[in-house]
Order: C-alpha cells, then structure tokens, then sequence
C-alpha cells in the first residue's frame, strides 16, 4: 500500500477571487450606505419638522410661534452628517384664521461615501399642526 502524503499547493487562487469579488462588491455596499444615510436623515428632518409645528401651534400669536419654532431647531441635536438646519424668516405661517400652523425647515447633510459629484444632499420638510395656544372665544 502506497502512503499518500497532503501537501497543500499554495499559488494564490483563492485570494485572487476574494480581490476580484471585493472590486464588485465594495462599491455596492458604499452606496447602501450613502442611501441609509439619505433614508435615515429625511426621516430625521421630516420628524424636527413635525416638532416644531408642534412646538409653534401651542403658541398665542406668530412672533411666539416663530421662536418656538427655533428653540426647537436650536435644540436638535446633530449628528456628524448633519451640516445644517435652517429655519428661514418666511417658513412659519401662523394663521389664525384658519387655525393651523405650517413650518417649513430645510436641512444639508453630508454623504458619508461622497461620489463624485454628489457629496451632499439638501431635504426640505414642511409640516402643519392646527393651533391650540390660542384661548377660546367667550
């Protein structure tokens, strides 16, 4: 009987097909992760939204709406790919009339994987609360 001896035959083979798959495959994660991040960041400015018209309708008129409206903004905390939130002078509309308050808020945030010509990304939320700071009629 002829003994058999186990060598193994080390040329490569096998990490050329890991580099090979990686050079398809890390692009594609690198871009789920930008998307994650787009996903996960409107969300975000779609809820500080929501919260600030909150924060505004409780308030009795438009100058105390609109503060409202920032110290809610003031108070969000960022993450690192947030770069800014922005409340413009003309985004709170308090209507007394009709009862409701709209707030709108924009926000930059900075991809984590920037490609080339897409390194950011600018979301606008707009969110309206009827208005409950108001006293009743007598």
């Amino acid at each position: 009987m002829s003994r058999r001896t186990t060598s193994r035959n080390f040329t490569g083979g096998s990490l050329i097909e890991v580099l090979c798959g990686a050079m398809f495959f890390l692009p594609i994660a690198l871009l789920s992760l930008d998307l994650i991040t787009v996903v996960l960041t409107n969300q975000m400015n779609d809820h500080l939204a929501k919260d600030a018209a909150r924060a505004a309708a409780n308030q009795q008129d438009a100058v105390h709406a609109r503060l409202a409206a920032q110290k809610t903004i003031d108070n969000f905390l960022n993450s690192p790919v947030v770069r800014k939130v922005e409340l413009k002078p003309g985004n709170v509309n308090f209507d007394g009339v009709n009862g409701q308050v709209a707030v709108e808020l924009s926000m930059s945030v900075a991809l984590p994987v920037p490609f080339p010509g897409f390194d950011s990304a600018k979301f606008t939320a707009r969110s309206i609360e009827p208005i409950v700071g108001t006293p009743a009629a007598l």
